[in-house]
């Protein structure tokens, strides 16, 4: 599985909001963090995509996969709750 330090991503040149203090928080004392552990980090799915996009391809396949499933997942979720809101406004529930 491909990992990642603080440094390495420093070198990718990541948009000024990642800077050095940043990652280091995200990283929250781990030297090194995998393809599960950025997933799981607190920022914007973009940005998750965006880093595992510079991993070799084979390793980030599944994680893409999982992204995207979740994306879809809190978007049909959000259909729903749509769909139950009208329901209850035209006294259909």
């Amino acid at each position: 599985m491909h990992t990642w330090t603080v440094d390495e991503v420093l070198a990718l040149r990541p948009c000024k909001y990642y800077d050095e203090p940043k990652l280091t928080s995200l990283w929250a004392g781990r030297e090194r963090l995998g393809i599960d552990e950025v997933c799981d980090l607190d920022i914007p799915a973009e940005d998750k995509v965006w880093l595992l996009c510079r991993a070799p391809r084979h390793t980030i396949e599944p994680a893409i996969s999982s992204i995207v499933a979740r994306a879809a997942a809190a978007a049909a979720e959000r259909d729903l709750q749509i769909e139950d809101f009208r329901a209850l406004k035209e006294g259909k529930e």
